[in-house]
């Protein structure tokens, strides 16, 4: 029965490291997204400058 309760054990633990592990990649994937939309608002600021300074 030991045997059992311990690889039981076992496999809890490892489902909690990779469900840790899944936030981790999951907050890591939010916030590239977050800077991906920064990056974007900021080239479309830069397009809109050089469009009023008539440079296209």
């Amino acid at each position: 029965m030991d045997v059992y309760q311990n690889g039981y054990e076992i496999v809890e633990g490892k489902i909690r490291d990779l469900q840790e592990q899944r936030k981790v990649l999951v907050e890591l994937v939010v916030e590239l997204f977050r800077e991906v939309e920064t990056l974007e608002e900021r080239l479309d600021e830069l397009y809109r400058s050089c469009e009023y300074e008539n440079w296209f």
